[in-house]
Parts: C-alpha cells; structure tokens; sequence
C-alpha cells in the first residue's frame, strides 16, 4: 500500500509539473505575439497593421495564432488593455503623494496623454484599443478618483459611470488625435484635463489651478520616476 502511494504520489507530481510546464509555455507563446503586435504596430499604426505581419515579426504559423487569439482586433485590445494597467501601476509614484481627488483627477490624464505624447507607438495602441472593461486597473483609478471626489463634495457628479465613460472617452481620443498634432500639443493636453474636471462640477478658476499644479508637478517629478519620460 505504501508502495502504491509514493507511486501515485509521484504519478501526481509528475502531471503537475507537465500542466505547470504547458501552462508556462502557453503563457510565453502569447506574450511573444503580443510584442509581435507592438512591435507592428509601433511601425506601421494599428489601422495599417496585417496578421501577415505580425505572423512574420513573431515567426509563428497562423494555427499558432489563432490558437490565442480569435482575430487581430482582439491581439491589439488585448495589448492595450495590458499597456493601459501597466500605465496605472507606473503612475502610482506620482500619486503617492497626492491625497485631494481633483489633483488626482488633473494628474491623471496629463501622464497619459503626455505618455502618447512622447511615445507615440504607445499612443497609437491605447487609440485603438477598445478593451477597457470595468476590470481594467485604468478604469478602477478613474472612477476611484471620481468617487472620491463626489464623496468630498468636490465633485457633483449624478452617475458615476458616465463620468468615466466621458474620461475613457477623452483619453482614449486624445491619445490619438496627438499622433497628427504638430504644434499646441501641451496646450491640447492642458485643455483636455480642464475641460474634464469642469465636466464634473467643479468650479472653473478651481479647475484651471488644478491644472496647472499637475502640470507643474509632472515636469519636476516625473523625469526621475517615469522611464518613458524625455528629458
């Protein structure tokens, strides 16, 4: 009986590893066609952007693909919904030391749309993508700022989630229109986060001071935490 144990016990092992193992193989395979994904897209935009292409930059057939995704559309959400999370997490350094949620509401959509700004391969993605589900890290720090604001009085807002629908909205768009700008750039990033802050109620002369002390404190801290940021 003993015997039978350790055999079982070993049998039972050995499929673990194996799950483990595919699990992990798995897991790579996807992340390898999702940089293949950023990858073309960061060339050519994600509205130019063939399978073929992303096939060839990954060297995979398209069974293998399809075998993670159901279509080209969802690799390009996919990888915006992960770039847009990553964003939040990065950006919690320069939050920390905020704790009024209309500082943290003019804060946020200056570091995206500065972030598509300068890196415009990670601009182009968030434009495109469309996966921001209400499981979204972006989407939770949103509506947590938001909340937090109607809880304060800063913020008279009726339902919470049009106002987040109108910020996803906002980033979303801006994000791509700063791919054609040229010039006023700063200003258009500017504007966006007043106008979004006054869509909450708050007070104009308010509005623009929140705005200006995000700017301002984006520039200074920002070089030394944001690894994207140009200096």
């Amino acid at each position: 009986m003993r015997q039978n144990s350790k055999a079982d016990k070993a049998s039972a092992e050995s499929g673990d590893f194996r799950v483990r193992s595919a699990a992990r193989k798995r897991e790579r395979m996807r992340q390898r066609l999702l940089d293949a994904t950023m990858e073309v897209c960061a060339e050519r935009g994600p509205q130019a952007t063939i399978i073929e292409d992303v096939l060839n930059t990954a060297g995979v057939s398209r069974g293998t693909f399809y075998a993670h995704f159901d279509s080209l559309h969802q690799a390009i959400a996919t990888l915006g919904h992960a770039l847009a999370d990553e964003s939040v997490h990065l950006f919690k350094a320069m939050y920390e030391h905020i704790s009024d949620p209309v500082l943290h509401t003019a804060v946020g959509p200056q570091l995206v749309l500065t972030r598509a700004m300068m890196e415009p391969s990670w601009g182009r993605i968030i434009a495109q993508s469309e996966d921001f589900s209400t499981r979204s890290d972006f989407v939770s720090a949103i509506r947590q700022f938001l909340v937090e604001g109607r809880k304060s009085g800063d913020f008279r807002i009726a339902d919470i989630n049009a106002a987040v629908d109108l910020h996803i909205g906002a980033i979303v768009r801006g994000a791509g229109e700063l791919q054609s700008k040229k010039r006023g750039r700063a200003t258009y990033i500017r504007e966006v986060s007043r106008m979004l802050l006054l869509a909450t109620g708050l007070p104009e002369d308010r509005a623009t001071e929140a705005v200006k002390w995000a700017e301002q404190d984006i520039k200074q801290r920002a070089p030394d935490l944001l690894p994207w940021w140009i200096k």
